[in-house]
């Protein structure tokens, strides 16, 4: 069963693989974007303790992580057209 710890290694190992320069490798805001994106299937624990149910094997780690992480690239998209 993947963990937290196992998610977040394989962020770090993403990162690693698609930084192009040492710049890019030795970026903190870049590492801790991309562990925080390969962490965000993860948060369904979180609602263990809202209801007390198992989410983490439920509609909430696939389905619901998909769905946020779409939301929130849309979010940044349009942050960043506003923003240039």
């Amino acid at each position: 069963m993947p963990s937290p710890l196992a998610h977040a290694v394989a962020g770090l190992t993403v990162h690693v693989l698609v930084s192009r320069e040492r710049a890019a490798l030795s970026d903190r805001w870049r590492a801790s974007l991309t562990v925080a994106a390969a962490l965000a299937p993860d948060l369904d624990l979180a609602f263990r303790f809202v209801d007390g149910r198992n989410h983490h094997n439920d509609e909430m780690h696939s389905v619901g992580a998909a769905l946020a992480a779409a939301g929130l690239a849309w979010l940044f998209l349009r942050w960043r057209q506003h923003r240039a």
